[in-house]
């Protein structure tokens, strides 16, 4: 049986039709961090996959529930910010949800994302005083598919370490992580 490390996208919702930049933009990162991920499960082991989904509910299901149980079974919660101020307001409480779930569970499995077209406004007029803390990262989506994150590559770092980590409580081999390989192993994964 095949064993998943999952990340729940928490983002608003784009039809395809009315909103097809947005919706491109959302299943490039999807795309991207599949990739990137996946690279290091290929570089493991088949009887491991890794799942990235939004965490919206699934039709014929409770609304609620549906988003509780994505949320509460990732093993990471990536909150794309990259909306108006005004459409963030089930962000805000899916992301809600997320922090109530990590703290039950002592993980600190949270990041923060948006688009360099909205950052500039999402850090001093969109952003709780109460999620400074929180890791926050800009990315650049062109209109080909490409995602690039503006950190230096932190937050694909961060994913690897997380993964590696994940596979190395599955596997039970006790082994530190060199994070000189992930950061190769992530530029590698650029070209």
């Amino acid at each position: 049986m095949s064993k998943i490390f999952s990340i729940a996208i928490i983002s608003k919702w784009f039809d395809e039709d009315k909103h097809k930049f947005e919706y491109q933009r959302s299943k490039a990162l999807r795309t991207k961090l599949r990739t990137s991920l996946s690279n290091v499960i290929i570089n493991s082991d088949t009887q491991f996959h890794v799942e990235v989904r939004n965490a919206r509910a699934s039709a014929g299901q409770n609304v609620f529930r549906s988003i509780y149980n994505r949320i509460d079974k990732a093993d990471i919660i990536v909150v794309d910010l990259s909306t108006k101020t005004e459409d963030l307001r089930n962000i805000w409480l899916e992301l809600g949800i997320a922090l109530a779930i990590a703290q039950i569970k002592g993980k600190e499995n949270i990041y923060l994302i948006t688009a360099d077209d909205i950052s500039g406004n999402l850090i001093h007029e969109v952003l709780p005083s109460d999620l400074q803390g929180f890791f926050l990262t800009s990315y650049n989506y062109k209109e080909e598919g490409e995602i690039k994150f503006g950190d230096n590559n932190s937050f694909l770092m961060s994913l690897h370490v997380a993964l590696r980590e994940w596979l190395r409580v599955q596997k039970n081999i006790e082994t530190s992580i060199d994070e000189d390989s992930i950061q190769d192993q992530i530029k590698e994964d650029e070209k």
